[in-house]
């Protein structure tokens, strides 16, 4: 198969448009904010309405999905929902909300609104709340890692967002730090020479191997797409207490919905369309007795 690589003179010409956008539109944000200069000025703030759905005990609302709304100017918390009873009342005073429902579907169908935040961690009814929330009419969508179980769910869930017009956004808010914009363009200005390698390792706790491949290679891998451009492939050696895995070693993985899983030692490397190599390992417990 023809790899597509986007060379360096195409790069700078989607940097240039993106900063001509922001350009743009921050002057456009400076006119609202100036008195006298139109109705844009005297126009109120838009709110978005925010609903969450969180599930005390599997997951929970993940790293503050359910709270982050309350510092944002233009959103408005309106529900929650827990199927967790006691879980669900602390997140409705937690929230300052005054709805609270046992059931997302109801709460999707009785709100309707603008953006739904789903917090919890476990993956097996992420493809089902992202589906109906889209299909409810949720212009966005913002999500705990990782996004779902298979393939074929996220196949799903990327048709059923394409169909209704909704943007999807998994909570990766570290791949816009200022200064990662900047490694960006030191990397793609080539004083460093030519990167030949990146390398990553998860925390290596009791969750070390493939349960960590789930959980922190997420983020891993999404910050060395960002350095090294779209993935073209992956390889990779999972291990048993030092030998290759077999049929018998498969488990059911609880934690975070995961399923069938096997392993606790992994080996991987990916390729990027930039032509470097990155790599990912992990050992269950290898990591210090706090890592």
């Amino acid at each position: 198969m023809a790899e597509k690589q986007e060379s360096p003179a195409g790069q700078q010409r989607g940097r240039v448009r993106r900063r001509t956008f922001l350009a743009g539109t921050g002057g456009l944000t400076m006119m609202a904010l100036q008195p006298g200069t139109g109705r844009a000025a005297k126009a109120p703030a838009k709110k978005y309405r925010v609903a969450v759905i969180g599930h005390t005990g599997r997951g929970g609302y993940g790293h503050g999905l359910d709270k982050v709304w309350r510092d944002i100017p233009q959103a408005e918390l309106v529900g929650v929902a827990d199927a967790n009873p006691g879980g669900l009342s602390e997140a409705v005073k937690r929230l300052g909300v005054s709805k609270g429902y046992a059931d997302y579907r109801k709460m999707l169908d009785e709100l309707k609104p603008d953006l739904v935040s789903i917090g919890l961690q476990f993956i097996d009814s992420r493809r089902d709340m992202i589906v109906a929330a889209a299909e409810r009419g949720a212009r966005g969508i913002f999500i705990e890692k990782p996004l779902c179980r298979t393939l074929e769910e996220a196949d799903q869930i990327v048709a059923a967002c394409e169909k209704h017009g909704t943007k999807l956004a998994i909570a990766f808010q570290g791949l816009y730090f200022p200064k990662l914009k900047v490694i960006r363009e030191v990397i793609d200005s080539g004083k460093l020479g030519r990167v030949l390698e990146m390398r990553t390792r998860g925390k290596e706790d009791h969750r070390g191997g493939p349960i960590e491949l789930w959980v922190e290679v997420t983020r891993t891998l999404a910050m060395m797409k960002v350095l090294a451009g779209d993935l073209l492939s992956c390889f990779a050696t999972v291990l048993q207490d030092g030998r290759p895995i077999t049929k018998k070693d498969i488990r059911n993985c609880e934690s975070y919905g995961i399923g069938p899983s096997a392993g606790n030692e992994i080996h991987a490397m990916y390729r990027f369309s930039s032509g470097v190599i990155g790599y990912f390992d992990s050992f269950k417990h290898a990591g210090a007795p706090l890592p």
